[in-house]
């Protein structure tokens, strides 16, 4: 897909791909007139909170869709470590 000017982007709160002319990138989607995304800000305490931080990007495309697919235990962060056993069998000797 190709980078598209922001006047075509959809306005319904849909969050889609953006870039600034700076070439920084985020998922956007527009709020009250305002193109905004999610951001991170900290207290004087240190404490983080979530915000909407607002921003004027110059090019859109839509988000690629995630997809469906079914993973195998094969591919699980266990999978082949040392001291684990497939199927159910326990750690091995």
């Amino acid at each position: 897909m190709e980078w598209q000017p922001m006047a075509t982007a959809p306005k319904d709160g849909a969050r889609v791909h953006a870039r600034d002319v700076d070439g920084n990138e985020q998922v956007t989607w527009f709020c009250d007139g305002d193109w905004v995304y999610a951001g991170w800000r900290e207290t004087e305490d240190r404490d983080e909170y979530e915000t909407e931080e607002w921003w004027e990007p110059t090019e859109w495309m839509p988000r690629q869709a995630r997809s469906n697919a079914k993973v195998s235990g094969a591919g699980t962060a266990s999978a082949g470590l040392p001291g684990y056993a497939a199927g159910g069998n326990g750690e091995r000797e």
